[in-house]
């Protein structure tokens, strides 16, 4: 059984000014820098294949919606498709075709209802390509539980949605970096660091006593659980096998 620790930064001094920052949805991607204390780079790994496997379902989104001709695509826009609320884009795409009309000064709604055959075709192509792709996005969510599919973890560019390498380290920055940023975070670290090296001393003793784990039935420390809680007892018969 191998102890080590997975951290290799210092732990920061208590004096030393961690602040913690929060974000605003679609705010400024900027961000004041925090010293990380470690980064968790198996998420990290993680995060990046899902949001590069749902980045085409958004792209397909934006230009499904540029289709329409409405606005230029932006994050705000983005978040409605992803939700599919779309009344707001559908009464506008009906309003521009009543809009037409009248400036073509058709008056005869027998007449106007013929010229809006099929002009609703365009937004069914659209609704249809949103559901769709929100399927596909959905299914790239369950494909790693324990990773977080963010839409603010992309950008908007050149009316592209784009998943660049400034997205992905903003990305490991908020998503897969621990930043000691409380005093219970530094308390908290400082004493599993103290246990951790301690552990590590214990280990060499019993090795060189010829026995090799510390946690288990007959072991050092014997872990107990039940529905309620765990516990863990030192069995004091081992020091009966120490002898150097």
């Amino acid at each position: 059984m191998s102890l080590t620790s997975k951290t290799e930064n210092a732990i920061p001094s208590r004096t030393q000014g961690l602040t913690s920052k929060k974000e605003i949805y679609f705010g400024p991607k900027e961000q004041k820098e925090k010293k990380p204390y470690y980064v968790d780079e198996y998420l990290l790994k993680r995060l990046i294949s899902i949001h590069s496997l749902a980045l085409s379902y958004y792209d397909a989104m934006a230009q499904s919606f540029k289709g329409l001709k409405f606005e230029d695509i932006n994050m705000e826009i983005l978040q409605r498709l992803q939700d599919n609320d779309l009344s707001d884009f559908k009464q506008q795409f009906f309003a521009h075709i009543e809009s037409e009309l009248d400036k073509a000064g058709i008056r005869n709604e027998l007449m106007r209802a013929k010229l809006r055959e099929g002009t609703d075709a365009p937004w069914n192509e659209f609704a249809k390509s949103i559901q769709t792709n929100c399927e596909h996005v959905q299914r790239v969510r369950t494909m790693q539980p324990d990773a977080r599919l963010d839409l603010n973890n992309y950008s908007v560019k050149n009316g592209s949605v784009v998943f660049s390498d400034t997205d992905k380290e903003r990305m490991k920055a908020k998503q897969a970096t621990v930043y000691l940023d409380s005093q219970a975070k530094q308390q908290f670290i400082m004493l599993t660091e103290t246990i951790l090296k301690d552990l590590n001393k214990l280990q060499v003793i019993l090795q060189r006593n010829g026995m090799k784990s510390i946690f288990g039935r007959g072991r050092v420390f014997e872990i107990q659980e039940s529905a309620q809680e765990q516990k863990i007892y030192f069995n004091k018969t081992i020091v009966n096998k120490i002898q150097q």
